[in-house]
This record gives structure tokens, C-alpha cells and sequence, in this order.
């Protein structure tokens, strides 16, 4: 497997890095593009279309 995947993310571990670069190459994606891809399902699965600027963050 190529290096290329150590820049994908900042954060997590080397075998993180590693499962990305997996599923970036098994879906003709880029790692940037997987994880925004895996970001917007959830979002839709748990706010569904609602405006993230609209959405309250109560902590």
C-alpha cells in the first residue's frame, strides 16, 4: 500500500489511517472524500435536512 494515506487525517491511529486508505481505494474515492461522504450520511440520518447554521449546540 502507497504512503499516500499518512496525510488523510490528523487525528486517529495508524491503523485508522490505515482502514481509510482501504476504503478510500475501495471506492475510487480520495480519503477526504470518504470521510465527507461518511459525515453527511450520519448527519442525514440524525438531523436530516436540517440547516447546520440553524441547528442550537446546547452544551
Amino acid at each position: 500500500m502507497s504512503t499516500r494515506h499518512k496525510g488523510i487525517i490528523a487525528y486517529g491511529t495508524e491503523e485508522d489511517r490505515l482502514k481509510l486508505a482501504v476504503l478510500a481505494q475501495l471506492t475510487g474515492k480520495s480519503g477526504s472524500e470518504v470521510v465527507i461522504q461518511m459525515i453527511r450520511e450520519k448527519y442525514r440520518a440524525v438531523l436530516g435536512d436540517a440547516d447546520p447554521e440553524r441547528v442550537t449546540m446546547h452544551r
